[in-house]
């Protein structure tokens, strides 16, 4: 399987920068899954995640995709986030919560 994770913008990422108080919306596709993936977990470092956030799964023949969604991200959201695909496959994005306004040097995006 291929995995990839995805930002609000259909951008694929690895990293991601966020202002303190703003929502954060994470898609993992996977796509060529011969076998089926009947579940998709999203962790915070090594906790998975059940609480304060939303999750929405899709699942289509040869593909799942599932989308975190966090409403208000504060600093203590910062860190490494994966998403992991039953036992087929995995991808990992790690998060950075700023306060204020700042400029992305290596993505040069304002957020």
């Amino acid at each position: 399987p291929i995995v990839v994770i995805m930002d609000e913008n259909s951008h694929e990422v690895s990293e991601r920068y966020y202002k303190a108080g703003s929502a954060v919306e994470l898609t993992c596709l996977v796509t060529q899954v011969e076998e089926p993936a009947d579940y998709v977990t999203w962790r915070h470092g090594d906790v998975t995640l059940t609480k304060g956030i939303s999750l929405n799964t899709s699942l289509t023949p040869g593909s799942v995709s599932a989308t975190l969604t966090m409403e208000r991200v504060e600093k203590h959201h910062s860190g490494n986030y994966t998403c992991d695909v039953g036992s087929l496959a995995s991808a990992r994005v790690t998060v950075h919560v700023l306060n204020g306004k700042f400029m992305c040097r290596a993505a040069k995006l304002y957020v």
